[in-house]
This record gives structure tokens, sequence and C-alpha cells, in this order.
């Protein structure tokens, strides 16, 4: 039984090497064989957050899907995504879709920093490739602030031309038509 360890630091990414055995007996007679491709990769993945923002500081409310993607010159093997309110402690999300295009939901109504619904969550994901190398770490800020963002109402037969003055009484119309709309949901 051998086991023998291959230097790579000294092979030149990218690049495939032969590995083969050879076996001499006591009368020198010898047979060398293939054992296999040695595929040489020294590249670390790359992993981007895609949504709510790419990048620095963006502001949410309510849940959330946090998405992202990663790509390897060869295969992403796992991408860790984790979240942080004080920055030193970190808890590791759970995931859904591939390595490749990744997603995971958080509700950010759980990390109010006090009454106001306002805070802060950092996050930041990492991904491995098959070869271990690990990726740059991409972060993200979320800025919570559970009123920043209210519905919108939008009257759709009303002009300033149908009112008076005061705007409370109108003219020519016995019924008002509009709409209200929400990003967080059903209104």
């Amino acid at each position: 039984y051998y086991v023998v360890e291959i230097d790579t630091s000294k092979l030149e990414d990218g690049t495939t090497q032969n590995v083969n055995l050879e076996v001499t007996d006591n009368v020198q007679n010898r047979i060398t064989t293939n054992v296999f491709q040695l595929a040489v990769d020294k590249t670390k993945p790359v992993i981007n957050f895609t949504n709510p923002g790419t990048s620095g500081e963006v502001t949410v409310n309510k849940t959330i899907t946090v998405s992202g993607n990663a790509s390897d010159n060869n295969i992403v093997s796992s991408v860790k995504v984790e979240y942080s309110k004080d920055n030193s402690t970190w808890t590791t999300a759970t995931t859904t879709g591939n390595v490749y295009n990744w997603a995971t939901e958080i509700d950010t109504t759980k990390y109010d920093t006090d009454a106001t619904g306002l805070g802060t969550l950092d996050l930041r994901a990492i991904a491995t490739d098959e070869a271990g190398n690990l990726s740059e770490y991409a972060t993200l800020t979320l800025k919570i602030d559970q009123n920043e963002d209210r519905p919108v109402i939008k009257l759709n037969n009303i002009c300033a031309a149908f009112a008076d003055e005061s705007a409370t009484t109108f003219r020519m119309a016995s019924t008002i038509y509009g709409s209200v709309s929400d990003d967080d949901g059903v209104v």
C-alpha cells in the first residue's frame, strides 16, 4: 500500500497532467500504466448578489428574496450565504435553487433594532469549487426600514379641472375609480 502526494504548486493552472504508475519487480521487469488525468485548477470561483441589490447598501422591508449566482472555470460545488446583525456572529441561510443560481428568503421584521422598524443586516456569500478554491466574499448590507415602502394609491378619473379650490368636493363625478398596489403583496 502506497500513498503519493502530488505537489500541484509547480503545475500551471488550467492544464491537464497524466499521472502514471510504473512498477518494477526484482528482475527489472517493468509495467507502466496511466492511472488518471489530473486537471490543475487554481482559479477561484466568482459569486454575486443579484437581488435586492448587487453590492453596497439597499433599503428593504417585510419578507424579501435575496438571490445571486456563482460561476467557475470548472464546477462550483457549494455556495454558503450568511447573515449577521452584529457583523461578528454569522448565521447560515438555507438556500433554494442550485449552486449556480441560488436564493433565500429573509423576514426582515425579525431584525428591527427598535420600535421604529429600523435596523441593518449584513449579508455575505462565498462559493467553493470542486478543487476546493474559495471565492472572495460577496457582501451586501440590508438597511431595514419597515416604514419605507407604503402602498401606492392611484385615482384614475379625477383631474384638477373637476375639483374646487379646497380639493374636498368633486364636481361632475359621482364615482371615483382607482387602484391600490403594493410590492409586498395583496392590499
